[in-house]
């Protein structure tokens, strides 16, 4: 080899180091960064949840968060059967079906089986009577 081919060689092989500093993501979640909450894995003070079942039948379950509650708390998660949500009382709380805006609570909501949802806060306790596989 000639002595300009090995100094083409050496260039090519010598290659600088550089630190890439990861950017910040911002903006809405898409799927691959929401993480599959269901009320199994929710968080709270005491049963890890974010809301208390203050009664469960074979019907329905009557659910309450309180007014302290931290809203970051309150996240986006899919459960694993149809539901219908009913307020108990009144309320300014909302509820935020994947794909549309905020919704109020005045009237009962289906909400589909694995659809990604969210509670809202409101002011005061949020009192909801739960419905599972659609069933009144």
């Amino acid at each position: 080899m000639t002595q300009k081919h090995v100094l083409h060689l050496l260039l090519a092989i010598n290659v600088q180091q550089k630190k890439i500093e990861p950017k910040q993501a911002i903006g809405a979640a898409g799927y691959h960064v929401m993480q599959n909450y269901s009320d199994l894995n929710q968080v709270s003070l005491d049963s890890g949840k974010p809301y208390t079942d203050l009664e469960v039948t074979e019907d329905y379950t009557l659910r309450q968060f309180d007014e302290s509650i931290d809203p970051i708390e309150l996240l986006w998660h899919r459960d694993d059967e149809d539901r219908v949500v009913e307020i108990v009382g009144d309320t300014d709380w909302m509820l935020q079906l994947d794909n549309s805006l905020p919704t109020s609570l005045q009237e009962r909501i289906f909400i589909p089986k694995h659809e990604w949802h969210r509670v809202i806060k409101g002011t005061g306790i949020l009192k909801l009577k739960i419905y599972k596989n659609g069933k009144m």
